[in-house]
């Protein structure tokens, strides 16, 4: 029992290094796996959101990104990739809802403050968007 524990762990570490190479087939496949054994991997599910947005499908990045924030809805990142995927697709007002919640989150992030900030510019927020 202990083994299988370890093993979304393990499948999520390798996913990673495939991800982080570029080799995006093999990294969602582990994550896949990753959510087989455990369905409730809220990681594996944010980083196939990534994946989706990597390849530009942004319904489906926003789909499993918020399937994540449903299981763990207090990771900085998983907000921010969000905002990226609305931003992607034109949705600024939820965007800038979800780098906002990101930044709360993580206050001092400059990457999450970069990102609100050229969602401002997208909403012709300029005044807000310059103390960003």
């Amino acid at each position: 029992m202990r083994a299988l524990a370890q093993e979304p762990a393990k499948l999520l570490h390798e996913g990673i290094e495939h991800h982080k190479h570029g080799m995006l087939d093999q990294a969602a496949r582990l994550y896949e796996q990753a959510l087989e054994v455990e369905p409730s991997q809220a990681d594996a599910l944010h980083l196939l959101g990534v994946i989706a947005h990597q390849r530009g499908d942004h319904a489906a990045a926003i789909e499993r990104i918020r399937r994540a924030i449903g299981i763990n809805g207090h990771n900085a990142a998983y907000y921010s990739n969000l905002g990226v995927s609305y931003r992607s697709l034109g949705r600024t007002g939820e965007a800038l809802a979800a780098f906002r919640r990101a930044l709360e989150l993580s206050p001092t992030s400059p990457g999450i403050r970069f990102n609100l900030g050229n969602a401002l510019k997208d909403a012709t927020e300029f005044a807000d968007a310059a103390t960003e």
